[in-house]
Order: C-alpha cells, then sequence, then structure tokens
C-alpha cells in the first residue's frame, strides 16, 4: 500500500495516529503494525529487498531424487 498507493496509506497512518492515544476503555498505546511503531516509521522491506540472498533457491531441481 505504501509503495502501490500512497493515497489510502496517507490515510492509514492518520487513523494510526489517531488511535494512538487509545480508544474508549483502554489505556494502552494503540498501534496498527504488530511493530508496535508508527506506521509512517514502519520499514516494509523483507531480507531479500535488503539484499539477503535466497539460499535454497530451486536448490532441488534434478538433485534431490525426486
Amino acid at each position: 500500500m505504501k509503495a502501490n498507493d500512497p493515497i489510502s496509506f496517507a490515510e492509514a497512518v492518520k487513523v494510526d495516529k489517531i488511535i494512538r492515544s487509545g480508544v474508549r476503555g483502554t489505556k494502552e498505546k494503540l498501534f496498527i503494525h504488530r511493530s508496535l511503531k508508527p506506521l509512517d516509521e514502519v520499514d516494509f522491506r523483507n531480507a531479500e529487498d535488503m539484499g539477503q540472498g535466497r539460499l535454497f533457491d530451486e536448490e532441488c531441481t534434478g538433485m534431490c531424487g525426486n
């Protein structure tokens, strides 16, 4: 969403900020993302995006006894 639909992502960031102070009946800070970081601070890259190679990419091509 951040990369493909920035307008919607901006709306999600607004909602994330609104709920930060909690909703009725809660005392904890609330976050949309499981990292418990504000949505606009989350790094959405995966290990491959950050340069980690794929160790077992097509490892079994003709070599696993299949």
